[in-house]
């Protein structure tokens, strides 16, 4: 009996899969013959650029923390171990280690540098100006497709 019940249920499984993929299929073709999908496109796509567009105040506000950091670090009179500097050392520090453990220092003779604080940084301000860019690419589709298919929606 157990067996009879396992191939009835992987029977039902895949008349159920058939017939949800069915239904989606054809309210996917539905919505693309509506104008109402160009609107649902743009509102999807100005939402995910509005995202970008939290990412790079997050990542400005992030590199200010880190050159602040930086900064108190080679201040000789300002302790940046006490407390309201230390915000920045807790906050900017997991960032920082994070490239000195993936990074080599560079050795010059006697001398090694900790060059992973500048390509941290560097790194930081691309992906800035990346998140700016992908937000301005993102614009212009929306407004390519509000464009191209105003004609549509005054008909």
């Amino acid at each position: 009996m157990g067996r009879w019940k396992n191939i009835l249920l992987n029977n039902y499984l895949i008349v159920y899969f058939l017939v949800k993929t069915f239904l989606i299929n054809s309210f996917i073709i539905l919505l693309l013959m509506s104008s109402n999908f160009i609107l649902l496109c743009v509102y999807q796509i100005t939402w995910i650029s509005d995202l970008f567009g939290y990412l790079y105040v997050i990542l400005k506000a992030y590199r200010i923390l880190c050159y602040s950091k930086i900064t108190f670090d080679q201040l000789p009179l300002l302790n940046p171990y006490k407390w309201p500097l230390s915000i920045f050392r807790v906050a900017a520090n997991p960032y920082f280690k994070f490239w000195q453990n993936r990074i080599p220092q560079l050795k010059l003779g006697k001398f090694s540098y900790d060059i992973s604080v500048i390509l941290a940084l560097e790194l930081l301000s691309i992906l800035i100006s990346g998140s700016l860019q992908v937000r301005i690419f993102l614009f212009k589709i929306a407004e390519s497709l509000l464009v191209e298919n105003s004609i549509q929606f005054f008909l």
